[in-house]
């Protein structure tokens, strides 16, 4: 097995075995702590990803990239990279604890919005929940240096394995009636942990010394160029990604922030093959590029689009079909069905995000993030006072609303100049698939949908059987309808799906 198939591979696993547990500890969550305990913690790691995002810079992108590009042939200077973005992601840390530490009264008074919590305990559970989050900034370093040595069986076997011990520990915590505190301990102890034993498998893969913060002006100067263009793409992604969230933090009880992030979040994860594939190849792009495998790098670019764009497909289906049944168990009937529709436009979101994320991932491997750039600017001035207008008027709804408004603008801005100008392709190409991809999507599962939704909202056999039967008639069709690069790799993984291709075969 290829070292991108096995990436892959691991990246899926490692998504794939948290579901559960996660769905798990979220109700007890949910139903023993209630609305705003499940808020505080949602809202401490919106902080985290927001300042890993802010304070990022492009570094981890710029640290797989040339980890992966020259780790071989330049050991010395991979050693001086990883020395001097240390220095500053540890000097962000301890900066950042600090202006957390000053503004949190701010936070917890002015800010979010509690319904039966003491503000006290919550700036309490806030601080520690909060401080503990901010280590996802040296960590972001450590799992940029795994990834730049194409090691995704490391971070994934890491994140997996403590994503289970934390949320076992959550799970048996308040089954024994343990109250937030406790819980806020515990997620504190497991982020330290993640740092320490990242450290451990470094300083084998490498050395302990790579950790030691040290600054190298020679370092800087060789990436600042596609660093600089990074740092634009992170700022204006975080703006984009974390607009809603911050929002509906300051205009909805934080109760309903956590519901709807815990509500991201299971549409995220549907999208196991699209960040499995993204992050496993994007190495294996930027490699391929130094060493001007044009044609090699292009034919993997599309048999990968194609598996993005008709393969995630079910994944998606499956979440809107399942909506009503899992969120009644999680939630309650009446927040299920207020959920109903905003899942659906979360799916239609990610779907084009899927669709698009191998574009993203080709032009940041090969050194052209300026495209990210440029098409985040624009959306940051025609998207977000929409959005904002949106969120403000229909909450929820509209959040997740001006996801598919973000998404369709992007494509429509973003693929004609990077099929054009670096694929030397027509952009008809994209849109075609993905129009393909759509059509066949109504008229495999909208009818079942609609049978099920209708008649069967409450009967999770008749909903799994309905999806079932939507599924087999969409991947018959599709098999027909992908190129021949995915067409080959299908064929050499299940030769029995011949049958259904026999057609197009004999056509070419």
């Amino acid at each position: 097995m290829s070292v991108l198939k096995k990436n892959i591979t691991y990246n899926l696993l490692g998504q794939i075995i948290v579901i559960p547990l996660s769905f798990i500890s979220f109700k007890y969550i949910y139903s023993d702590l209630g609305d705003d305990a499940l808020g505080l913690i949602y809202f401490s790691l919106m902080l985290g990803t927001i300042f890993c995002a802010a304070l990022d810079m492009g570094l981890s992108k710029t640290t797989v990239r040339e980890i992966a590009a020259h780790h071989s042939d330049e050991p010395a200077y991979i050693k001086k990279l990883i020395q001097t973005f240390s220095s500053f992601y540890w000097l962000a840390f301890i900066l950042l604890t600090g202006l957390f530490v000053y503004f949190l009264p701010v936070i917890v008074h002015s800010w979010i919005k509690l319904t039966a919590m003491e503000t006290k305990l919550a700036s309490y559970v806030l601080l520690i929940l909060g401080i503990s989050s901010l280590l996802a900034i040296p960590k972001m370093l450590f799992m940029s240096v795994c990834f730049g040595l194409q090691r995704m069986d490391i971070t994934n076997a890491v994140e997996v394995l403590l994503m289970v011990i934390q949320q076992a520990g959550v799970i048996l915590l308040l089954m024994n009636g343990n109250d937030i505190i406790a819980v806020a301990y515990w997620m504190a102890v497991i982020n330290i942990m993640s740092i320490l034993v990242y450290m451990v498998f470094i300083s084998r893969l490498l050395s302990i010394n790579v950790m030691l913060p040290l600054f190298s002006m020679e370092v800087v100067n060789r990436v600042k160029q596609y660093t600089s263009k990074m740092a634009m793409v992170s700022l204006l992604l975080l703006v984009h990604k974390q607009l809603d969230k911050v929002l509906l933090s300051k205009f909805l009880p934080i109760g309903l922030l956590g519901i709807y992030s815990f509500s991201f979040s299971v549409v995220g994860k549907t999208a196991l093959v699209t960040g499995a594939v993204a992050q496993a190849v994007f190495p294996s792009f930027s490699e391929m590029e130094k060493h001007g495998e044009k044609k090699e790098l292009f034919d993997k670019f599309t048999t990968l689009q194609d598996l993005l764009i008709f393969g995630t497909v079910p994944l998606f289906a499956f979440v809107v079909f399942a909506t009503l049944p899992l969120f009644t168990f999680l939630l309650d009937a009446d927040k299920a069905q207020m959920l109903q529709l905003p899942i659906l436009f979360l799916c239609i979101s990610f779907y084009f995000n899927a669709a698009l994320r191998m574009l993203s991932t080709y032009v940041s491997a090969t050194g052209k993030p300026e495209y990210i750039v440029n098409v985040n600017t624009f959306l940051l001035i025609v998207v977000t006072p929409i959005s904002v207008l949106l969120i403000f008027t229909f909450g929820i709804l509209g959040a997740a609303i001006s996801w598919v408004l973000y998404y369709i603008l992007s494509a429509i801005y973003m693929v004609p100049k990077v099929y054009k100008n670096e694929l030397h392709q027509s952009p008809y190409l994209w849109f075609k698939t993905v129009m393909v991809a759509v059509a066949l999507i109504c008229l495999a599962y909208i009818p079942f949908w609609h049978i099920a939704s209708t008649y069967f909202s409450e009967d999770v056999v008749s909903l799994l059987l309905l999806y079932v039967f939507g599924t087999i008639i969409y991947c018959i069709v599709a098999l027909n309808c992908i190129g021949n690069g995915l067409r080959k790799v299908i064929l050499s993984y299940v030769p029995a799906v011949q049958v259904v291709m026999i057609a197009r075969a004999k056509g070419g």
